[in-house]
């Protein structure tokens, strides 16, 4: 079962109007939410929930307070020290469980540098570095390594088990680590990219096999329709609620799989992006790569969200298959809006507008 991370943050007004601080704080957010803690996560088998994903913002609710106090680990962005980040992340150092701080360089509060603190660059290749380190992080935490706070014991009456100064808070530099290389970024593309075909052959497969199962059982209703009337299409329909179960479990775990590779290989492909438009990288094959999976892309988003749509009128025909059918039509609509990055990628490659995938 994957390990639960909360994840504490700025969090801004995505409904603020666009060039406003607000909805420039949300942005910011969202993109070390998911560019770097969501990939770090990810990578090292954790399930990442943020906190506005439970309450507005300014709220800190009862359900905050349980994640804070129960949550196996916490990841807290503290950039700018925004007040309600500060008071969750003190409310959680109390606990004595595994917290891990990550802030953007330049922005970190200084009444808290003395504890160890994942820093990183605002830049593409800066968010992969970030999420490097912030995967170290996580996994030192989860192996229980360092010391509780001197806040935690003291909370908690626990006696220190050795030096302050042998202890995981120990005073850093706010000097950021060094971004990887491009060459770095490009045998991460090329490990990464064999991975992401191996995920969308599965889906095909998935699709495939919903669509014999799906095919197989029309047959059967109708046969039912004709010859016992509605009792034995109810019967047909659990049924196929029940071939269709096993499916929509591929289909969701394919679905986060595909979303968390995405993501994983984001920032390394638009830096290496933004190296060819500035004229430090050779674009070689990669422009073709990148137009090839976009082309790839489109017609699998608008195969998908027609799918999806067809899914979405027929939930309401059955009890028992409602719940199935919902779970496919969302693991395909969360495809086809994590697929819109490779299509942003494009856009950014040869400076046009992102256009319409279905």
């Amino acid at each position: 079962m994957s390990v639960e991370c909360f994840v504490v943050g700025p969090i801004g007004d995505r409904l603020a109007p666009v060039g406003s601080d607000e909805r420039e704080r949300y942005e910011q957010a969202i993109d070390v939410y998911e560019n770097v803690i969501q990939a770090a996560c990810a990578v090292v088998g954790i399930t990442a929930t943020r906190a506005d994903a439970i309450a507005s913002p300014g709220e800190v609710t009862e359900s905050i307070c349980m994640r804070l106090m129960e949550s196996e680990i916490v990841v807290a962005d503290v950039t700018n020290g925004n007040p309600n980040v500060m008071y969750e992340l003190g409310l959680r150092h109390s606990t004595g469980k595994p917290t891990v701080q990550i802030g953007e360089y330049g922005r970190l509060p200084f009444d808290i540098s003395a504890i160890r603190t994942v820093s990183f660059v605002r830049s593409p290749a800066g968010l992969v570095a970030g999420r490097r380190r912030l995967e170290e992080a996580l996994r030192s935490a989860l192996a229980g390594e360092g010391m509780p706070l001197t806040a935690s014991r003291v909370f908690r009456h626990q006696p220190p088990s050795r030096r302050a100064d042998d202890s995981l808070v120990r005073p850093v530099t706010e000097e950021p680590v060094e971004d990887p290389g491009l060459v770095d970024l490009m045998v991460e593309m090329e490990d990464a990219l064999p991975r992401l075909n191996e995920i969308v052959i599965r889906m095909t497969h998935d699709t495939e096999e919903f669509g014999a199962v799906t095919t197989a059982a029309t047959a059967r209703v109708q046969a039912a329709v004709e010859n016992g009337g509605a009792k034995a299409v109810q019967i047909e329909a659990a049924r196929l609620a029940d071939e269709l179960a096993p499916v929509a479990d591929r289909m969701e775990a394919d679905a986060a799989e595909y979303e968390a590779h995405l993501r994983l290989i984001d920032g390394a492909v638009r830096a290496v992006i933004e190296a060819i438009r500035d004229g430090r990288l050779d674009p070689g094959e990669f422009p073709r790569q990148i137009v090839d999976m976009a082309k790839a892309a489109r017609g699998s988003m608008g195969s998908s969200a027609g799918l999806a749509e067809s899914i979405g009128k027929n939930e309401a025909l059955s009890r028992t298959l409602r719940n199935p059918l919902r779970r496919i039509r969302l693991a395909l609509g969360r495809v086809v809006a994590a697929s819109e990055a490779i299509q942003s990628w494009e856009a950014a490659l040869l400076d046009k507008p992102v256009r319409d995938p279905v």
